[in-house]
Parts: C-alpha cells; sequence; structure tokens
C-alpha cells in the first residue's frame, strides 16, 4: 500500500507516520489488530454490499478478487452464499497477520490469498 500525499504543485509518496502511532507505517496496517478486528468491525453495516455483489454475479463460476481482504469475513461470506468452490476466489492484503486470519475463515480453503 503507498500513500500519497497532496504537496504544493502535484503528490508525493508518503514516508512518514502521519498519525504518530509508535511502530505504524504502511506496511504495518492491520498487524496489531488481526485478532481482534472481526469482533470490533462486526457492526460496519457491509452486508448490504455483499448482498449487492452476490445480485451482480452470473450464475456460473466468477472470479472475485479482494483488494484489503483483511481477515477475509467478506469474501467468505460470499463464498458461503454462493457455494464453496463456485468461484475462484482471490483476496490481496499487506498484513500477513490479517492474511493468516482469512486462511482460517470458513469457505475459503480453495481461496488465492497473497
Amino acid at each position: 500500500m503507498h500513500l500519497l500525499t497532496v504537496a504544493r504543485g502535484g503528490m508525493e509518496p508518503m514516508t512518514t507516520n502521519p498519525w504518530g502511532l509508535e511502530g505504524y507505517g504502511s506496511s504495518t496496517y492491520g498487524d496489531a489488530f488481526a485478532d481482534v478486528y472481526d469482533e470490533r468491525y462486526s457492526d460496519l453495516g457491509d452486508d448490504g454490499f455483499v448482498d449487492l455483489l452476490l445480485g451482480l454475479l452470473p450464475e456460473g463460476g466468477s472470479r472475485v478478487l479482494e483488494l484489503g481482504v483483511g481477515t477475509g469475513r467478506l469474501l467468505s461470506r460470499l463464498a458461503a452464499e454462493r457455494g464453496e468452490g463456485r468461484d475462484e476466489l482471490h483476496g490481496i492484503d499487506t498484513s500477513e497477520p490479517m492474511l493468516s486470519r482469512a486462511r482460517s475463515a470458513p469457505h475459503l480453503g480453495a481461496a488465492t490469498l497473497s
């Protein structure tokens, strides 16, 4: 993940920690709270988004890519609703602890997570 800041006359890569959090950087996002992420954000109200995807995907198998897959909770629900193995599922995230949780999520056994 690369963050950009708007500077006079253009955009420059962000090389500092704008939030002042110790040990935080774009490559460590999610590492500190992967174990509590699903519990903490269980009420995000994103069921409607997954429902929308379910309505848009064709009946046959599809390729699905989730950028910022995190713990895999959305991709897992999609796989559960459509039937595990029906779609080719891919998830990408920068946090290895988040990906580790995604790899053990229900219905994602055949998903490619990196």
